[in-house]
């Protein structure tokens, strides 16, 4: 009996030290992650689409975005591949683009291990900034009446 209750302590310890082992494995950190920012931005002047992308990496030869596809209206019309990304944590791709004002863009980066992140714009044309700014007229105008009416009252 002594002797059973001997193969029994040590089957416990071997469950306890098999779970301990199987908790210990399926808790370790997963680093596969999809980016978490892509951003887009479009110059109509140079006809350029900038992509910045935030995907924190620790080793970006082996765990990288791979894929950045661009959509105009729906149309692929950027499929480009990578092997590696160029930074572990931001970086930035640029592609001549050349499309119409009131065009959709859409842009998604694929990670190679999981996931992907994308950013959608509508291409309007840039309004050319006055150099004086719109208070300034008023300011002018009421300031000059106001002259006006003490030049005025002292005569």
């Amino acid at each position: 009996m002594n002797m059973m209750k001997k193969n029994l302590s040590f089957g416990v310890i071997g469950l306890i030290v098999l779970a301990t082992l199987t908790v210990l494995f399926s808790a370790a950190p997963v680093e596969a992650h999809p980016p978490s920012s892509v951003s887009i931005e479009y110059d109509m002047e140079e006809e350029l689409l900038t992509v910045d992308v935030t995907h924190s990496v620790g080793d970006p030869q082996t765990h990288f975005i791979y894929n950045v596809v661009v959509e105009v209206d729906g149309d692929v019309v950027i499929d480009e591949n990578y092997n590696s990304q160029p930074d572990e944590t931001i970086f930035q791709y640029t592609y001549e683009l050349s499309v119409e004002e009131g065009s959709t863009i859409v842009t998604t980066a694929y990670c190679n291990q999981q996931g992907s992140g994308s950013d959608t714009i509508q291409v309007e044309e840039e309004v050319e900034d006055d150099d004086t700014p719109g208070f300034l007229f008023p300011l002018l105008g009421s300031g000059t009446a106001f002259a006006l009416i003490l030049y005025k009252k002292k005569r």
